[in-house]
């Protein structure tokens, strides 16, 4: 499983060096009622999203 790299614009987000086309990815945490707290998971979280390209299929990554 990749590490993702930090988005030099914007601490939050991310990007996967595989997979550029996925741009800027939030790794945000968010708080029990679903808003964002503006601070990030802790470094080696483990992220799914789904693949946009693929339906049924998710993408796996660590925070940096």
């Amino acid at each position: 499983m990749e590490f993702a790299e930090f988005d030099p614009a914007n601490p939050l987000l991310v990007r996967l060096p595989s997979r550029p086309d996925l741009g800027p990815i939030s790794v945000e945490r968010f708080d029990s009622q679903g808003n964002p707290t503006g601070t990030l998971l802790s470094q080696g979280t483990q992220v799914m999203i789904p693949d946009p390209e693929r339906p049924g299929e998710r993408i796996y990554f660590r925070v940096p």
